[in-house]
């Protein structure tokens, strides 16, 4: 088991989706898919609490239903809602993203099993707490 921040692990499911669609050494892949797995399990208890958070600030219609945010053009942003306080919506997502997270991993990814794939930074700048030399 390894602990890390919850918005290391939220901010490693993109990066982890682009090293999985490489082309990889067979055991760069297997260890690419089982941290993938690892990372999609541990964020979900954090999902549905930022969940929680979003949809009970959300300003609510006369049903009671979350009010979507609408752009420049009237037209309403999927899953983008209106708050009364978005500063404290921010706030308390952001203090969610900072609490630590347990994920189920033994072992780090070994640069070394990735072969010669060529990545950008981006990615493995967001995979630092996950990839080891």
């Amino acid at each position: 088991m390894m602990k890390v921040k919850t918005g290391d692990v939220f901010n490693s499911v993109q990066p982890l989706a682009i090293l999985g669609s490489l082309k990889l050494p067979v055991l760069g892949a297997l260890k690419v898919a089982k941290c993938s797995r690892a990372v999609a399990d541990a964020i979900k208890p954090a999902e549905e609490v930022r969940n929680k958070i979003v949809t009970d600030s959300a300003k609510k219609d006369k049903k009671g239903n979350p009010v979507l945010k609408k752009d420049e053009n009237g037209k309403t942003k999927e899953g983008a809602f209106e708050f009364e306080d978005e500063d404290s919506v921010v706030k308390k997502v952001n203090e969610l993203m900072e609490t630590e997270t347990e994920i189920n991993l033994n072992s780090k990814i070994k640069i070394s099993s990735l072969g010669d794939v060529e990545v950008q930074g981006a990615v493995l700048s967001a995979l630092l707490w996950l990839i080891e030399e």
